[in-house]
């Protein structure tokens, strides 16, 4: 009755004993007494008579919810729900709520976790008169006896969440492993070999790259980081440009060191394969030079993942589509601060931020009570004719396309939705995998699995098209930048094209046969991920700088 009582009224409260929980099957020998039995606290051991119900039952031993076949199954039970995951994955909210910033003021209004003001203790700003004194401590005393205290508050900003069994043994046998991915034993204790890694000439910026002929790529590491296919690799924020943020199809983001070849951080954001990352540095509030970063991840469960980076907490779940997420972006420009979507579901979204963030001086703030944001809402959405395989936005020169599974190409203006221009694929019916738009908006690259074409998008007309060979030369993932153009194969190479010549300069042979899954550029490197869950990273440098 106790265990109902609880689940479905709103005035029973109950705190439980470590007792409820200690099982000897958990090793909990050195917490709990050697002739103590599991659960015996629910027996009437020594027969004591408490009386007869008012159905007519005698009470005895505590009566077990059905599904407890016994006192010891009772606790064991409770303590394998207290492990488990799904407890790991939100124990931290409970915390917020009864130690945490959840605890009192508009927090814990917003979230309907008020109480009678006495058990807050004493009012800082009262002052009680003689006459008052004997009533007030006799109604605090009452008020304590009755209900309770609320525990001091010890947390003033949301508290981490605990790692689940499965992250826990990842991040122990990532740390065994350590070493197995990295291509020279030297490199994590060797601070010299990092250093020398550091300072090695890169191209800063691939607009340098039109003063002189392409670069050179020099191989620099590999490190697996996922059980499985890396999906997108952006830099850190706030970090050095050494670390990269990386999500895969198992359903982690991580934090990747890159002259250290190993994993900083990482989080366990879904059970399902995780498809597109932007992330973001906020600042905590206008008046401040504290920053922290968000991370935007979709997933093929439909949702948009919000994670603030600094405290490994998790700002917002929400459901935005009714097909997997594909593409995301975050506008730097706009007020309100928009995020634009794309699904499988044959539409573009746009959504609201200005519940959660705002821009000020070209820098992402925190909107007051941010915390307070459940969801987000969305302002319009296009629809098409078939799914939405990637996106890709220009917010500067408001352009907004999309490649679908028809193998259409949509561009459309940002700002109203209207679709300007549809484009065909030179291989129709193949699903666009990927594409970009030059920086001045005047050509846009796009890919299928067996042609890649640049196009002139105010006439339409293809400057640039390049057929695969065969199905194992297949293409994959572009990156598009400038007059560099780099296809990724699922044969595990990438063909390096200067497109002022139309000419092919580099092969590049970054895994053996394991596709090339997402080609990302940051500070000097070109990071290519792969179907195996690695990341490969090469230096890319001039001619000039480097001794070829």
């Amino acid at each position: 009755d106790t265990w109902k009582g609880v689940l479905t009224s709103d005035s029973d409260v109950k705190e439980l004993l470590p007792e409820f929980y200690m099982s000897s099957q958990f090793n909990d020998d050195e917490d709990y007494e050697e002739h103590h039995q599991d659960g015996e606290f629910l027996l009437n051991q020594f027969d004591i008579d408490f009386g007869i119900r008012h159905d007519d039952v005698r009470v005895g031993d505590v009566l077990l919810p059905p599904w407890a076949e016994n006192e010891r199954d009772f606790v064991y039970k409770m303590r394998l729900a207290l492990e488990s995951d799904y407890v790991s994955q939100h124990l931290h909210e409970w915390i917020d709520l009864i130690f945490g910033y959840k605890q009192r003021g508009e927090e814990a209004r917003q979230t309907d976790n008020l109480f009678h003001y006495l058990t807050y203790g004493v009012p800082d700003n009262h002052i009680p008169t003689s006459t008052e004194q004997y009533d007030e401590q006799l109604s605090l005393e009452t008020q304590i006896l009755e209900f309770g205290q609320v525990p001091k508050q010890l947390f003033f900003m949301p508290h981490p969440r605990k790692l689940t069994k499965y992250e826990l043994e990842e991040y122990k046998e990532r740390e065994k492993n350590s070493d197995i991915n990295i291509p020279s034993a030297s490199i994590d204790n060797d601070n010299n070999e990092i250093e020398l890694k550091l300072i090695r000439p890169r191209i800063q910026s691939l607009s340098s790259i039109e003063q002189y002929d392409l670069g050179q790529f020099e191989f620099d590491s590999i490190c697996r980081l996922h059980k499985t296919a890396v999906r997108r690799i952006v830099p850190h924020p706030l970090l050095p440009s050494t670390h990269l943020l990386t999500i895969g199809d198992d359903g982690f983001l991580r934090n990747y060191m890159v002259d250290r070849s190993k994993i900083d951080t990482f989080y366990f954001i879904s059970s399902r394969p995780l498809t597109c990352l932007k992330s973001i540095p906020v600042y905590v509030s206008i008046n401040t030079t504290e920053r922290c970063s968000l991370a935007f991840i979709g997933s093929y469960d439909h949702s948009l993942y919000i994670y603030n980076l600094e405290t490994g907490t998790s700002l917002l779940s929400q459901v935005l589509h009714d097909d997997i997420i594909t593409d995301l972006y975050i506008t730097n420009r706009s007020t309100p601060t928009l995020l634009c979507t794309s699904s499988n579901d044959a539409t573009v979204r746009i959504w609201s931020l200005e519940n959660l963030i705002s821009i000020h001086n070209d820098s992402y703030i925190f909107q007051t009570n941010y915390h307070l944001s459940s969801i987000i809402h969305m302002q319009y959405d296009i629809t098409f004719d078939s799914s939405c395989t990637c996106m890709y936005v220009l917010e500067e020169h408001c352009l907004l396309t999309v490649g679908c599974q028809d193998g259409s190409i949509y561009i459309c203006n940002f700002q109203t939705g209207g679709i300007l221009k549809q484009l065909t694929s030179t291989s129709p019916s193949l699903p666009i995998l990927s594409l970009s738009l030059r920086s001045d908006g005047l050509f846009l690259a796009y890919i299928s699995s067996r042609a890649v074409t640049v196009v002139d998008i105010i006439t339409g007309t293809d400057v640039f098209t390049k057929t695969c060979l065969s199905d194992e030369q297949s293409f994959n993932t572009l990156f598009y930048s400038s007059h560099m153009l780099i296809i990724g194969l699922i044969n595990g190479s990438c063909d390096v094209w200067n497109l002022r010549i139309c000419e092919k300069i580099y092969t590049l042979n970054i895994s053996d046969n394991i596709s090339i899954t997402t080609i990302t550029y940051n500070d000097g490197m070109f990071f290519f991920g792969t179907n195996d869950g690695s990341v490969h990273s090469y230096v890319f440098a001039s001619r000039h700088q480097l001794s070829i």
